[in-house]
């Protein structure tokens, strides 16, 4: 089987990108004069228990692997940029008795998820600045052709520093999905609020309360709620729906413990209820063949970061 390399192209592009941009420089001014470059390698293991469906019979779960990389650099003027690659594997668990199809197979298995993503931070003012995000994704099935399962996003916002313990902002979303759809825009709230010296509440795209539990040993407990988690790829080009789009969406609430037990190494763990789960199949031409929902189940993950 012949594989289409266009999606890698960029990646080879970016990380050149990255290495030749100049490295961040250290905040601490005893520093050398010499900058040092900030790289962090990080991977995550995710696993979503079985949730039975609403209206037919059989369940579905899934197990996710993800790999990466990021490089951060300081750019004179543009100001911080962040760019990196993830690779995630996800094998999709349906249970024996769950009928999809006129044969009673199972839609999808495994899929695969290359990931290019970029963030730059620039400060406009004292007291204002903006961030752009951008990320392309290829998503398929095993089967499925890497270069009909591209897809972005967007993420544009404005922050401004009333205090040294206050930010707060507006920006947007742009999702730009597979199959026959528009672009989707959402607002966002943009918040970055030191409460005490224990207590951080964050806004982005979800939303995090932080409590440092043991400032010495770097010990923390969030409460973490995602109301915009979506997974969506291209199908198997011989599979039941050929070429066709699945979607996964909901929404997450839960809790993550984090433990820094050095300034370069960093552990997640996260408890999280996954609510409001759907399944959306359709074929290559846009037309729904399958929306169900799915009942509330637990998503657990362990991340480690690792920065040199």
């Amino acid at each position: 089987m012949t594989v289409d390399a266009t999606p890698l192209r960029p990646l080879a592009l970016l990380l050149l990108f990255i290495a030749t941009c100049p490295a961040i420089a250290p905040a601490d001014p005893l520093e050398t004069k010499e900058k040092r470059r900030l790289w962090e390698v990080h991977t995550t293991q995710r696993y979503r228990t079985a949730g039975d469906f609403r209206d037919r019979d059989g369940s579905l779960a899934w197990y996710e692997s993800t790999v990466g990389v990021t490089g951060t650099s300081f750019l004179p003027g543009p100001g911080l940029l962040r760019a990196g690659v993830n690779y995630a594997h996800t094998r999709f668990a349906f249970a024996s008795d769950t009928r999809l199809g006129a044969a009673g197979s199972e839609p999808f298995r495994h899929v695969q998820e290359v990931r290019l993503s970029a963030q730059l931070l620039t400060p406009l003012s004292k007291t204002w600045s903006s961030q752009i995000f951008g990320a392309v994704t290829s998503a398929f099935e095993s089967g499925a052709a890497p270069a009909d399962a591209l897809g972005g996003i967007a993420a544009l916002g404005v922050m401004y520093r009333s205090s040294e313990r206050l930010s707060t902002g507006l920006g947007a979303l742009l999702l730009r999905p597979l199959g026959n759809r528009d672009i989707t825009v959402v607002p966002i709230a943009l918040v970055d609020w030191q409460v005490t010296d224990r207590l951080v509440l964050r806004s982005r795209q979800d939303i995090t309360l932080t409590y440092l539990l043991d400032p010495r040993r770097r010990l923390s407990v969030a409460a973490v709620a995602s109301f915009f988690d979506r997974k969506q790829f291209r199908l198997d080009e011989r599979g039941m729906i050929p070429d066709g789009v699945a979607e996964l969406k909901g929404f997450e609430v839960g809790s993550r413990v984090t433990w820094e037990p050095s300034p370069a190494l960093t552990v997640h763990g996260a408890v999280e209820a996954a609510l409001g789960q759907n399944l959306h199949l359709e074929n290559d031409a846009g037309r729904e063949i399958v929306d169900l929902d799915l009942e509330d189940a637990l998503r657990l993950s362990l991340a480690v970061d690792y920065r040199f």
